[in-house]
Protein backbone atom coordinates (compact mmCIF):
# COMPACT_ATOMS: atom_id res chain seq x y z
CA UNK A 1 0.00 0.00 0.00
CA UNK A 2 3.04 2.63 0.79
CA UNK A 3 4.67 1.33 -2.40
CA UNK A 4 1.65 2.14 -4.32
CA UNK A 5 1.08 5.10 -2.31
CA UNK A 6 4.27 6.97 -3.32
CA UNK A 7 4.11 5.87 -6.51
CA UNK A 8 0.89 7.98 -6.88
CA UNK A 9 2.65 10.95 -5.53
CA UNK A 10 5.47 10.89 -8.14
CA UNK A 11 2.98 10.66 -10.86
CA UNK A 12 1.01 13.64 -9.38
CA UNK A 13 4.78 15.79 -8.97
CA UNK A 14 5.70 14.76 -12.31
CA UNK A 15 2.56 16.12 -13.44
CA UNK A 16 2.38 19.79 -11.86
CA UNK A 17 6.50 19.81 -13.48
CA UNK A 18 5.28 19.26 -16.73
CA UNK A 19 2.11 21.72 -16.54
CA UNK A 20 4.16 24.20 -14.74
CA UNK A 21 6.54 23.96 -18.05
CA UNK A 22 3.47 23.93 -20.72
CA UNK A 23 1.99 26.91 -18.99
CA UNK A 24 5.53 29.00 -18.93
CA UNK A 25 5.91 27.78 -22.47
CA UNK A 26 2.45 29.13 -23.30
CA UNK A 27 3.39 32.55 -22.10
CA UNK A 28 6.16 32.25 -24.45
CA UNK A 29 3.46 31.29 -27.34
CA UNK A 30 2.89 28.00 -27.61
CA UNK A 31 -0.73 27.39 -28.16
CA UNK A 32 -0.99 24.12 -28.28
CA UNK A 33 -0.20 20.83 -26.02
CA UNK A 34 2.81 20.09 -27.85
CA UNK A 35 5.14 20.63 -25.07
CA UNK A 36 3.10 18.02 -22.81
CA UNK A 37 4.24 14.57 -23.82
CA UNK A 38 1.90 12.15 -25.27
CA UNK A 39 2.08 9.62 -22.68
CA UNK A 40 1.65 12.22 -20.11
CA UNK A 41 -1.46 13.00 -21.50
CA UNK A 42 -2.60 9.39 -21.98
CA UNK A 43 -1.68 8.81 -18.17
CA UNK A 44 -3.96 12.35 -17.40
CA UNK A 45 -7.04 11.53 -19.31
CA UNK A 46 -6.69 7.79 -19.32
CA UNK A 47 -6.70 6.83 -23.26
CA UNK A 48 -4.26 4.77 -24.99
CA UNK A 49 -3.48 5.09 -28.52
CA UNK A 50 -5.91 7.66 -28.94
CA UNK A 51 -6.94 11.71 -28.96
CA UNK A 52 -9.09 12.55 -25.67
CA UNK A 53 -11.87 14.65 -27.49
CA UNK A 54 -14.39 16.59 -25.07
CA UNK A 55 -17.31 14.55 -26.03
CA UNK A 56 -18.63 11.77 -28.17
CA UNK A 57 -20.11 14.83 -30.55
CA UNK A 58 -16.36 16.69 -30.98
CA UNK A 59 -15.64 12.57 -31.86
CA UNK A 60 -18.00 11.62 -34.31
CA UNK A 61 -17.73 15.37 -35.68
CA UNK A 62 -13.84 14.90 -36.35
CA UNK A 63 -14.44 11.52 -37.65
CA UNK A 64 -16.69 12.65 -40.55
CA UNK A 65 -14.78 15.85 -41.16
CA UNK A 66 -11.68 14.83 -41.61
CA UNK A 67 -11.49 10.94 -41.40
CA UNK A 68 -14.15 10.50 -43.76
CA UNK A 69 -14.43 13.68 -45.65
CA UNK A 70 -17.65 13.65 -46.11
CA UNK A 71 -19.72 16.63 -47.69
CA UNK A 72 -21.92 18.48 -45.45
CA UNK A 73 -25.25 17.79 -46.86
CA UNK A 74 -24.55 14.32 -46.26
CA UNK A 75 -23.79 14.73 -42.50
CA UNK A 76 -26.60 17.22 -42.31
CA UNK A 77 -28.68 14.39 -43.02
CA UNK A 78 -27.21 11.63 -40.92
CA UNK A 79 -27.33 13.61 -37.96
CA UNK A 80 -30.27 15.12 -38.19
CA UNK A 81 -28.31 18.38 -38.12
CA UNK A 82 -29.06 21.79 -40.30
CA UNK A 83 -26.57 22.47 -43.20
CA UNK A 84 -25.84 26.41 -41.21
CA UNK A 85 -24.41 24.75 -38.16
CA UNK A 86 -22.65 21.84 -39.61
CA UNK A 87 -20.89 24.55 -41.70
CA UNK A 88 -20.06 26.18 -38.31
CA UNK A 89 -19.21 22.88 -36.66
CA UNK A 90 -16.30 22.68 -39.14
CA UNK A 91 -14.37 25.64 -38.36
CA UNK A 92 -14.65 24.48 -34.72
CA UNK A 93 -14.06 21.25 -34.81
CA UNK A 94 -10.35 22.08 -36.83
CA UNK A 95 -9.73 24.78 -34.36
CA UNK A 96 -10.45 23.15 -31.15
CA UNK A 97 -8.54 19.62 -32.34
CA UNK A 98 -5.77 21.37 -34.60
CA UNK A 99 -2.91 19.20 -33.69
CA UNK A 100 -5.09 16.23 -34.22
CA UNK A 101 -5.87 17.94 -37.56
CA UNK A 102 -2.39 18.22 -38.50
CA UNK A 103 -1.49 14.36 -37.65
CA UNK A 104 -4.41 13.49 -39.63
CA UNK A 105 -3.64 15.51 -42.79
CA UNK A 106 -0.38 14.28 -42.73
CA UNK A 107 -1.12 10.44 -42.10
CA UNK A 108 -3.65 11.02 -45.27
CA UNK A 109 -0.40 12.88 -47.65
CA UNK A 110 2.32 11.92 -46.58
CA UNK A 111 1.33 7.94 -45.71
CA UNK A 112 -2.16 6.87 -47.27
CA UNK A 113 -1.77 9.12 -50.35
CA UNK A 114 1.69 8.52 -51.43
CA UNK A 115 2.06 4.83 -50.59
CA UNK A 116 -1.22 3.89 -52.41
CA UNK A 117 0.18 5.80 -55.60
CA UNK A 118 3.47 4.22 -55.33
CA UNK A 119 2.47 0.47 -54.45
CA UNK A 120 -0.95 0.11 -55.82
CA UNK A 121 -2.51 -3.24 -55.38
CA UNK A 122 0.60 -4.32 -52.87
CA UNK A 123 -1.19 -1.17 -50.59
CA UNK A 124 -3.88 -3.74 -48.57
CA UNK A 125 -5.67 -0.85 -46.55
CA UNK A 126 -8.89 -0.81 -47.91
CA UNK A 127 -9.27 3.40 -46.99
CA UNK A 128 -7.90 6.09 -45.14
CA UNK A 129 -10.34 5.33 -41.88
CA UNK A 130 -9.05 1.80 -41.62
CA UNK A 131 -5.59 3.05 -42.19
CA UNK A 132 -6.17 5.83 -39.58
CA UNK A 133 -8.23 3.58 -37.40
CA UNK A 134 -5.59 1.06 -36.78
CA UNK A 135 -2.40 3.59 -36.52
CA UNK A 136 -4.28 5.33 -33.59
CA UNK A 137 -5.02 2.03 -32.02
CA UNK A 138 -1.02 1.41 -31.95
CA UNK A 139 1.29 2.46 -28.64
CA UNK A 140 2.91 5.86 -29.04
CA UNK A 141 6.20 3.26 -29.21
CA UNK A 142 8.59 2.25 -31.42
CA UNK A 143 7.61 -1.46 -32.06
CA UNK A 144 11.23 -2.52 -31.66
CA UNK A 145 13.17 -0.47 -29.20
CA UNK A 146 10.47 0.63 -27.44
CA UNK A 147 11.20 4.35 -27.15
CA UNK A 148 8.15 6.82 -26.56
CA UNK A 149 7.68 8.77 -29.59
CA UNK A 150 7.22 12.04 -27.57
CA UNK A 151 11.02 12.04 -26.02
CA UNK A 152 12.41 11.64 -29.69
CA UNK A 153 9.85 14.32 -30.93
CA UNK A 154 11.15 16.67 -28.06
CA UNK A 155 14.98 15.98 -28.72
CA UNK A 156 14.42 16.50 -32.63
CA UNK A 157 12.85 19.95 -31.78
CA UNK A 158 15.37 21.10 -29.49
CA UNK A 159 17.81 19.54 -32.40
CA UNK A 160 16.31 21.69 -34.84
CA UNK A 161 16.66 24.84 -32.55
CA UNK A 162 20.74 24.09 -32.61
CA UNK A 163 20.35 22.85 -28.50
CA UNK A 164 23.20 20.88 -28.33
CA UNK A 165 21.07 18.47 -25.69
CA UNK A 166 18.69 18.02 -28.75
CA UNK A 167 19.37 15.44 -31.55
CA UNK A 168 19.37 16.60 -35.19
CA UNK A 169 20.87 15.76 -38.22
CA UNK A 170 20.42 17.32 -42.07
CA UNK A 171 19.63 13.82 -42.93
CA UNK A 172 16.32 14.22 -40.63
CA UNK A 173 14.92 16.99 -42.66
CA UNK A 174 11.12 16.04 -41.72
CA UNK A 175 11.86 12.70 -40.33
CA UNK A 176 11.84 12.23 -36.52
CA UNK A 177 8.63 14.04 -35.49
CA UNK A 178 6.74 10.86 -35.60
CA UNK A 179 6.49 7.19 -35.67
CA UNK A 180 6.86 5.57 -39.72
CA UNK A 181 5.08 3.39 -41.23
CA UNK A 182 7.57 0.14 -41.35
CA UNK A 183 6.83 -2.78 -43.57
CA UNK A 184 8.54 -6.39 -41.34
CA UNK A 185 9.06 -7.91 -44.65
CA UNK A 186 10.30 -5.40 -47.43
CA UNK A 187 10.19 -8.27 -49.66
CA UNK A 188 6.63 -8.40 -50.39
CA UNK A 189 6.42 -4.63 -50.52
CA UNK A 190 3.29 -5.13 -49.15
CA UNK A 191 1.49 -2.71 -46.74
CA UNK A 192 -0.69 -4.78 -44.26
CA UNK A 193 -1.68 -4.58 -41.05
CA UNK A 194 -0.07 -7.98 -40.59
CA UNK A 195 2.86 -6.37 -42.14
CA UNK A 196 3.35 -3.29 -40.92
CA UNK A 197 4.27 -1.83 -37.66
CA UNK A 198 4.90 2.07 -36.83
CA UNK A 199 8.56 2.22 -35.56
CA UNK A 200 11.00 5.32 -34.73
CA UNK A 201 13.51 7.22 -37.54
CA UNK A 202 16.23 5.29 -35.81
CA UNK A 203 15.13 1.44 -36.31
CA UNK A 204 13.39 2.29 -39.49
CA UNK A 205 16.71 3.77 -40.84
CA UNK A 206 18.90 0.93 -39.35
CA UNK A 207 16.62 -1.86 -40.30
CA UNK A 208 16.17 -0.40 -43.65
CA UNK A 209 14.63 -3.39 -46.29
CA UNK A 210 17.65 -4.94 -46.19
CA UNK A 211 17.23 -6.88 -42.82
CA UNK A 212 13.39 -8.83 -42.30
CA UNK A 213 11.39 -8.05 -39.51
CA UNK A 214 12.17 -11.47 -37.88
CA UNK A 215 15.78 -11.35 -37.65
CA UNK A 216 15.74 -7.45 -36.48
CA UNK A 217 13.48 -8.67 -33.85
CA UNK A 218 15.81 -12.07 -32.99
CA UNK A 219 19.10 -10.34 -33.57
CA UNK A 220 18.71 -7.00 -31.88
CA UNK A 221 15.48 -6.75 -30.12
CA UNK A 222 15.36 -10.00 -27.80
CA UNK A 223 19.74 -9.71 -27.99
CA UNK A 224 19.14 -6.78 -26.29
CA UNK A 225 20.94 -4.37 -28.91
CA UNK A 226 17.92 -1.89 -28.96
CA UNK A 227 17.35 -1.46 -25.41
CA UNK A 228 20.83 0.79 -25.46
CA UNK A 229 19.10 2.98 -28.15
CA UNK A 230 16.38 3.27 -25.87
CA UNK A 231 18.88 3.73 -22.63
CA UNK A 232 20.21 6.87 -24.90
CA UNK A 233 16.83 8.20 -25.91
CA UNK A 234 15.67 8.40 -21.67
CA UNK A 235 19.28 9.42 -20.52
CA UNK A 236 19.04 12.05 -23.47
CA UNK A 237 15.59 13.05 -22.56
CA UNK A 238 16.01 13.31 -18.91
CA UNK A 239 18.98 15.40 -19.56
CA UNK A 240 16.57 17.78 -21.28
CA UNK A 241 14.15 17.93 -18.80
CA UNK A 242 16.62 18.52 -15.91
CA UNK A 243 17.91 21.50 -17.75
CA UNK A 244 14.25 22.68 -18.13
CA UNK A 245 13.63 22.29 -14.56
CA UNK A 246 17.16 24.55 -13.54
CA UNK A 247 15.78 27.77 -15.58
Amino acid sequence: MKTILVGKIRTILRIQNHIKRYLRNRSAGIQNLRTLPCELLKSLFGVKGELMFKNDEDKLFFRKFFIEQKKYEIISKEMNIPLSIIRKKYGEIKKEYSDHFEYTKRLRQNIYNQKKNTFKDKFKFKDFPSLYDWCISKEEKCFYCRTEQYKIRELVQEGEKLNPLGIYSSQMINRGLNLELERKNSQTNEYSEANCELVCYFCNNDKSNVISGDDYEKYFKNTGALKYRKKYIDKKYNELIKSRQNL
